[in-house]
C-alpha cells in the first residue's frame, strides 16, 4: 500500500508541478506581453510628451507672436486715436475759421448789396441828369471850337513871339560881345586916365571888367585909396606896409603906397585871399 500512495504522490507532485510551470510559463508570457505592452505605451507616451511639448513650445511661440501683435495693434490702436484728436482738432479749427470766414463774406455780401443798391440809385440819377449833361456837352464843344480858334491863335502869336526873341537873343548877344570888345580894348586908357596914380598888379583890371557885377563901389574905393581918404584897412602881418580892405563881404583890395602919389592895388576876390597873401608876403615884400 505505501508504493502505491508513493506513486500517487509523485504523480500528483509531478502534475503539480507541470502545472505550476505552465502557469508560470503562461504567466511569464503574460507578463512578457504586459512588459511589452507597457514598453510600447511608454514609448508612445514619450512620443506624446515629444509631441505636447513641441506643441507646448508652439503654443507659447504663437502666444509671444500674438503679444507682440497685439501690442503692435494696441500702438496702433493709440496712434490712431491721437491722430484722430488731432485730425479732430484740426478740424475743429479749419470749422471755426471756416465759420469766421463765412460770416466776413456774408457782411461782405451785405456789403456788396449796399452797394449794388447804392449804385442803382446813383445809376437812375444819372439817367436822370443824362440829358441836361447832354445838353453841357453840346455847349462846351462849342465853347471848345472856340478855344481851338483861340489857342491857334496863341500858338502863332507864340511863335512870333519865339521869332522876336531869338532876334533879341542874338542882338544881345551881339551887344555883349561888342561890350567884351570895349571892355578889353579900353579899360587900361580908361582906368589910367580916371586913376593916374594907381598901379593894378596880376589880373586886378581884368577882375573888375569880367568878374565884379558892379564895380563901381570898387573903383571910389580904389579912388579913396589913392587920394589919401581911405578908412577901416587893415595892416597885413609879416608884408612891407600892405594894407587889407574888405568890399562887399565879398571882394578884397590889398594896396600899399609906394612913395608921393602913386600905389600899388591888387584886386581879388575872398574866396582866394589865403593864397593872394601868401603870393603877396612871398613876391611882393
Amino acid at each position: 500500500m505505501a508504493k502505491p500512495i508513493a506513486a500517487v504522490w509523485f504523480h500528483q507532485s509531478l502534475w503539480l508541478a507541470l502545472v505550476g510551470l505552465l502557469v508560470g510559463t503562461v504567466a511569464w508570457r503574460l507578463w512578457e506581453r504586459q512588459i511589452k505592452q507597457i514598453k510600447q505605451w511608454n514609448h508612445e507616451l514619450a512620443l506624446l510628451r515629444k509631441q505636447l511639448d513641441s506643441a507646448q513650445d508652439q503654443f507659447a511661440i504663437q502666444a509671444q507672436t500674438s503679444a507682440a501683435l497685439k501690442e503692435q495693434e494696441i500702438s496702433n490702436v493709440q496712434h490712431y486715436q491721437i491722430t484722430i484728436r488731432n485730425l479732430e482738432e484740426e478740424l475743429s479749427i479749419v470749422t471755426g475759421g471756416y465759420k469766421v470766414k463765412i460770416n466776413e463774406l456774408e457782411q461782405e455780401k451785405n456789403s456788396l448789396a449796399q452797394c449794388i443798391d447804392d449804385l442803382n440809385e446813383l445809376l437812375n440819377s444819372v439817367g436822370e441828369e443824362n440829358e441836361s449833361h447832354l445838353i453841357a456837352k453840346e455847349e462846351l464843344l462849342e465853347q471848345n471850337g472856340s478855344l481851338a480858334t483861340e489857342n491857334a491863335s496863341l500858338i502863332t502869336q507864340s511863335d512870333q513871339l519865339k521869332t522876336e526873341n531869338e532876334q533879341l537873343k542874338k542882338r544881345n548877344e551881339d551887344l555883349t560881345a561888342k561890350v567884351n570888345r570895349l571892355r578889353h580894348s579900353m579899360p587900361d586908357e580908361l582906368l589910367s586916365s580916371f586913376l593916374p596914380n594907381v598901379e593894378f598888379l596880376r589880373d586886378s583890371i581884368d577882375t573888375l571888367w569880367t568878374e565884379v557885377h558892379s564895380p563901381g563901389r570898387l573903383l571910389k574905393q580904389i579912388q579913396e585909396i589913392s587920394e589919401g581918404t581911405a578908412v577901416r584897412a587893415e595892416r597885413i602881418e609879416g608884408t612891407n606896409a600892405w594894407l587889407k580892405q574888405r568890399v562887399q563881404h565879398h571882394w578884397r583890395i590889398y594896396f600899399r603906397r609906394c612913395g608921393g602919389a602913386r600905389c600899388q592895388v591888387y584886386v581879388a576876390p575872398k574866396r582866394s585871399q589865403d593864397a593872394d597873401l601868401e603870393w603877396i608876403k612871398k613876391y611882393l615884400c
